[in-house]
């Protein structure tokens, strides 16, 4: 509670400023109220009107504040009136009054505002932890609903990005994260080689084994893509039925062991073409030339590797 000192009367001066949290607190504002309109020579009938009307007021705002409310008990040249939620309620016309006296009635409601008994003090800091408890329980919800929503786009996300057979990255973010490393090559943060991975005679694995079968090979190459990267940070991605790619922040010796230890593990059953990003280059020149290394691969006898 707080009050601003005036030596002489001027308009929109405030007698007393009090801030409401409990019930006993719109009690003592009803009769401050009441005893200023008294002693300006005020009508008490239309402010106890005025009064009961801001209580009511007041006590509705309480259950969705969700702290103090504050009230100001204000007189200008000719009314006394509260000043609540950016509007002026008029308690009563009132005759002028020296300063020195408006500065006594001032001084006197301040003191009368500003003592608290033990029940009231009670009762407001019990109201106070009430509030910061259902406050701290509203900001843990919302930051559990945020929590939850971050997973939940975080899972979506990763649904939309994944290939739902082999768990690698589908072509959707392949076009992504080839976007990015070749940006990330150009300024010259990272060396960047793609490999472009065919599997050898798969058309013969569903003909003579059944769709079952490929789909069981399919799945071994992405468990072969990923075991092979682990812990890389590198992207084994399938881009079509039986054609993957790996995009490896690696120089040349480090993507060669990968693609021979690749071939390795499927027994020769796939062939690789390999480029390294060159100075200028866009992803679809640096795709091309991947591609152009995977033709020459699987045209020198299969099971290979080739490097353009």
């Amino acid at each position: 509670m707080d009050t601003e000192n005036a030596s002489s009367r001027q308009p929109g001066f405030v007698v007393v400023r009090l801030w409401i949290l409990v019930e006993a607190d719109l009690l003592r504002l009803a009769r401050l109220a009441l005893d200023a309109t008294r002693t300006c020579g005020g009508n008490a009938f239309s402010a106890a009107e005025t009064v009961s009307a801001v209580l009511a007021r007041m006590r509705e705002a309480r259950v969705t504040a969700g702290g103090a409310l504050e009230v100001r008990l204000m007189a200008d040249e000719q009314q006394l009136y509260l000043d609540f939620a950016e509007q002026r309620h008029m308690l009563s016309e009132i005759r002028a009054m020296e300063s020195d006296r408006l500065a006594g009635l001032a001084a006197r409601l301040r003191d009368e505002s500003e003592s608290r008994d033990a029940e009231l003090l009670w009762q407001q800091n019990r109201e106070a932890a009430r509030i910061a408890a259902a406050q701290a329980e509203a900001l843990e919800a919302l930051e559990k609903s945020l929590l939850e929503k971050r997973q939940a786009l975080a899972w979506a996300t990763l649904q939309a990005d994944t290939d739902p057979l082999t768990g690698l990255y589908n072509r959707r973010a392949y076009d992504a994260r080839l976007d990015q490393a070749v940006a990330e090559a150009r300024s010259g943060a990272r060396p960047l080689a793609l490999l472009f991975l065919d599997l050898d005679h798969f058309k013969d694995i569903n003909d003579s084994e059944g769709h079952g079968a490929g789909d069981c090979h399919l799945q071994r190459v992405g468990a072969v893509l990923q075991t092979a990267l682990a812990d890389s940070g590198d992207s084994a991605c399938r881009t079509g039925g039986d054609e993957f790619a790996v995009i490896m922040a690696a120089p040349l010796g480090r993507a060669l062991e990968v693609a021979q230890g690749v071939i390795k593990a499927l027994d020769g059953g796939v062939s690789i073409g390999l480029s390294l990003y060159r100075q200028g280059d866009t992803a679809q020149t640096l795709a091309s030339r991947a591609d152009q290394a995977l033709y020459r691969a699987k045209g020198a006898g299969r099971g290979q590797v080739m490097v353009i």
